[in-house]
């Protein structure tokens, strides 16, 4: 117990992280929800822009890598520009509806963010890879107290720096409110509300994260994507129903599942026939909705890179289509 007492803190006005590592200011508009954003539906990121489950759009100023959507807004991780050329700028952003991005301060990677199903807390792993430093931190963004837990990253080696490295520490994913992280001392899991972290004598397989092993059946059971390319799609209730599905365009798949209600694919036009994509071939972003049917297409993923939030069984998708 006084490991874990020793290892946590409370952040204060302007906190620096262990280690020298980001500055937090207390005062910083993205610490205190007090409009926030729908963490419900299917949200989806291009370019520059994040789509959420209500049609709002954000603009983050940057191309989104990793994010999640909690409080106000998103959090995001830069990544890629569409041409594959990399965004070198600063770590986790925050980005709310009609306002201008801010850096928070925090030195952070795309494996080292999620939040809590309702968007309440944000967890993040910190790290500094030309120090070596590393901590976990956990912001509730309904109250504004955060809290900042070492539990399992402190330096055993004169080389910290390569610790880290080796250590490939990464934040897994998020089970209610337990968070599974790759720590320097192995693998851990932290308490959400408390920050506390102990050592996971289980196995990593057992960890809920991860794709599916049968990513075409509904995460409750009751729906399942049947068919292939060149076949075609659809999809048919636990009792072997098909749903009536209406989608626009002939060309399209299903292939996952965002929820217990809503299959995700793609639409493909160009030369090819059916579903499957051939050179000349690009793609838009499909979801339906069971047991109505209902499908929408999203026009403005059309040949783009698509990022979905962290947490969702799928990264990404690649819509540029077959070049060869």
């Amino acid at each position: 117990m006084l490991a874990l007492v020793l290892g946590l803190t409370l952040a204060g006005c302007g906190d620096d992280g262990p280690g020298g590592l980001g500055t937090v200011d207390d005062d910083a508009a993205w610490r205190t929800s007090t409009d926030p954003v729908t963490t419900e539906g299917f949200a989806w990121a291009t370019g520059e822009t994040v789509h959420l489950g209500d049609g709002t759009t954000i603009d983050t100023g940057v191309p989104v890598g990793a994010f999640v959507v909690a409080g106000d807004g998103v959090f995001v991780v830069p990544g890629e520009s569409d041409d594959g050329s990399p965004f070198a700028g600063p770590g986790l952003r925050f980005a709310a509806p009609g306002a201008d991005p801010v850096d928070t301060g925090l030195l952070v990677g795309r494996d080292g963010l999620v939040a809590t199903e309702d968007g309440s807390t944000l967890v993040v792993l910190e790290a500094d890879y030309d120090t070596g430093a590393a901590a976990m931190r956990f912001f509730d963004l309904a109250t504004g107290e955060a809290r900042t837990s070492t539990d399992g990253m402190e330096h055993e080696s004169s080389d910290p720096v390569n610790e880290l490295l080796e250590s490939e520490a990464q934040i897994w994913g998020i089970d209610g409110e337990t968070v599974h992280v790759a720590t320097l001392d192995g693998d851990y899991v932290y308490d959400v509300t408390t920050g506390e972290g102990r050592k996971d004598e289980g196995d990593r397989a057992d960890w809920p994260f991860g794709t599916p092993d049968e990513p075409e059946v509904s995460p409750d059971g009751r729906w399942r994507i049947v068919g292939s390319a060149e076949e075609g799609f659809g999809v048919v209730g636990s009792d072997g129903e098909p749903v009536a599905l209406d989608v626009e365009g002939e060309r399209w798949s299903l292939s996952w599942w965002v929820d217990e209600q809503t299959a995700v694919g793609s639409v493909a036009e160009g030369p090819g026939e059916g579903p499957r994509m051939v050179a000349g071939d690009t793609a838009t972003l499909l979801s339906c909705v069971v047991p109505s049917g209902e499908c929408t297409l999203y026009p403005e993923s059309s040949a783009r890179l698509v990022s979905f939030p962290v947490g969702f069984p799928v990264g990404g998708l690649d819509l540029r289509g077959v070049t060869s």
